[in-house]
Protein backbone atom coordinates (compact mmCIF):
# COMPACT_ATOMS: atom_id res chain seq x y z
CA UNK A 1 0.00 0.00 0.00
CA UNK A 2 3.04 2.05 0.69
CA UNK A 3 4.18 1.86 -3.02
CA UNK A 4 0.80 2.20 -3.94
CA UNK A 5 0.51 5.74 -1.97
CA UNK A 6 4.12 6.92 -2.87
CA UNK A 7 3.22 6.04 -6.48
CA UNK A 8 -0.23 7.64 -6.41
CA UNK A 9 1.76 10.72 -4.29
CA UNK A 10 4.66 10.63 -7.12
CA UNK A 11 1.94 11.19 -10.07
CA UNK A 12 0.14 13.61 -7.81
CA UNK A 13 3.37 15.70 -7.68
CA UNK A 14 3.79 15.29 -11.55
CA UNK A 15 0.38 16.12 -12.23
CA UNK A 16 0.81 19.62 -10.13
CA UNK A 17 4.41 19.91 -11.57
CA UNK A 18 2.75 19.74 -14.59
CA UNK A 19 -0.34 22.17 -13.57
CA UNK A 20 2.19 24.41 -12.25
CA UNK A 21 4.21 24.42 -15.62
CA UNK A 22 1.08 25.35 -17.60
CA UNK A 23 0.03 28.33 -14.86
CA UNK A 24 3.86 29.28 -15.52
CA UNK A 25 3.56 29.11 -19.47
CA UNK A 26 0.47 30.91 -19.15
CA UNK A 27 1.93 33.86 -16.92
CA UNK A 28 4.50 33.39 -19.46
CA UNK A 29 2.53 33.83 -22.62
CA UNK A 30 0.31 36.85 -20.79
CA UNK A 31 3.56 38.45 -20.06
CA UNK A 32 4.94 38.45 -23.46
CA UNK A 33 1.47 39.76 -24.75
CA UNK A 34 1.72 42.82 -22.57
CA UNK A 35 5.54 43.45 -23.35
CA UNK A 36 4.30 43.11 -27.44
CA UNK A 37 1.68 45.76 -26.57
CA UNK A 38 3.87 48.14 -24.87
CA UNK A 39 6.27 47.94 -27.86
CA UNK A 40 3.33 48.35 -30.26
CA UNK A 41 2.57 51.87 -27.90
CA UNK A 42 6.07 52.41 -28.18
CA UNK A 43 5.71 52.18 -31.88
CA UNK A 44 3.43 53.63 -32.13
CA UNK A 45 3.83 56.80 -29.43
CA UNK A 46 7.57 56.98 -31.57
CA UNK A 47 6.06 57.21 -34.89
CA UNK A 48 3.31 59.92 -33.71
CA UNK A 49 7.25 61.83 -32.23
CA UNK A 50 8.32 61.57 -35.76
CA UNK A 51 5.53 62.85 -37.38
CA UNK A 52 4.89 65.40 -35.07
CA UNK A 53 8.47 66.81 -35.75
CA UNK A 54 8.72 66.32 -39.30
CA UNK A 55 5.30 68.93 -39.48
CA UNK A 56 7.25 71.30 -36.63
CA UNK A 57 10.31 70.97 -39.15
CA UNK A 58 7.62 71.62 -42.24
CA UNK A 59 5.97 74.62 -40.72
CA UNK A 60 9.46 75.70 -39.38
CA UNK A 61 10.78 75.70 -43.37
CA UNK A 62 7.56 77.40 -44.56
CA UNK A 63 7.89 79.93 -41.73
CA UNK A 64 11.93 80.72 -42.54
CA UNK A 65 10.70 81.07 -46.55
CA UNK A 66 7.64 83.42 -45.25
CA UNK A 67 10.38 85.74 -43.33
CA UNK A 68 12.67 85.46 -46.24
CA UNK A 69 10.13 86.66 -48.89
CA UNK A 70 9.39 89.25 -46.46
CA UNK A 71 13.09 90.37 -46.18
CA UNK A 72 13.23 90.27 -49.87
CA UNK A 73 10.26 92.03 -50.20
CA UNK A 74 11.82 94.98 -47.75
CA UNK A 75 14.47 95.03 -49.59
CA UNK A 76 13.26 95.49 -52.49
CA UNK A 77 10.88 98.69 -51.57
CA UNK A 78 13.95 100.13 -49.47
CA UNK A 79 15.72 99.72 -53.15
CA UNK A 80 12.76 101.54 -54.78
CA UNK A 81 12.61 104.10 -52.11
CA UNK A 82 16.39 104.85 -52.40
CA UNK A 83 15.91 104.81 -56.40
CA UNK A 84 13.14 107.26 -55.99
CA UNK A 85 14.81 109.14 -53.83
CA UNK A 86 18.07 109.05 -56.26
CA UNK A 87 15.84 110.19 -59.24
CA UNK A 88 13.86 113.08 -56.52
CA UNK A 89 17.63 114.16 -56.32
CA UNK A 90 18.45 114.33 -59.94
CA UNK A 91 15.29 116.23 -61.04
CA UNK A 92 16.42 118.56 -58.57
CA UNK A 93 19.40 119.08 -59.70
CA UNK A 94 18.52 119.18 -63.23
CA UNK A 95 15.92 121.62 -62.42
CA UNK A 96 18.35 123.42 -60.50
CA UNK A 97 20.43 123.13 -63.22
CA UNK A 98 18.03 124.47 -65.78
CA UNK A 99 16.57 127.13 -63.29
CA UNK A 100 20.85 128.77 -63.29
CA UNK A 101 21.24 128.06 -67.16
CA UNK A 102 17.61 130.43 -67.68
CA UNK A 103 18.57 132.83 -64.66
CA UNK A 104 22.08 133.30 -66.48
CA UNK A 105 20.30 133.57 -70.15
CA UNK A 106 17.71 136.42 -68.91
CA UNK A 107 20.65 138.30 -66.84
CA UNK A 108 22.45 138.33 -70.57
CA UNK A 109 19.55 139.39 -72.57
CA UNK A 110 19.21 142.17 -70.03
CA UNK A 111 22.65 143.18 -70.24
CA UNK A 112 22.23 143.00 -74.26
CA UNK A 113 19.31 145.19 -74.05
CA UNK A 114 20.67 147.53 -71.57
CA UNK A 115 23.79 147.64 -73.84
CA UNK A 116 21.72 148.37 -76.53
CA UNK A 117 19.69 150.86 -74.97
CA UNK A 118 22.88 152.70 -74.26
CA UNK A 119 24.19 152.24 -77.87
CA UNK A 120 20.35 153.64 -78.78
CA UNK A 121 20.76 157.02 -76.77
CA UNK A 122 24.13 157.33 -77.58
CA UNK A 123 22.99 157.31 -81.22
CA UNK A 124 19.96 159.71 -80.41
CA UNK A 125 22.46 161.98 -78.82
CA UNK A 126 25.35 161.76 -81.36
CA UNK A 127 22.22 162.60 -84.06
CA UNK A 128 20.78 165.87 -81.77
CA UNK A 129 24.38 167.11 -81.57
CA UNK A 130 24.73 166.54 -85.12
CA UNK A 131 21.36 168.52 -86.34
CA UNK A 132 22.54 171.08 -83.43
CA UNK A 133 25.94 171.72 -85.23
CA UNK A 134 24.50 171.76 -88.52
Amino acid sequence: MEVENGEAEHSHRKVCKVEDVDIIEEEQAEREKAWEAIREQLVEAEQKALDEAARAQEAATVAEAEAASAQEARAAQETQEAEARLEAEIAERQAADEARRLAEEEARRQEEFEDDEKQRQAAIKAAEQNAQSA
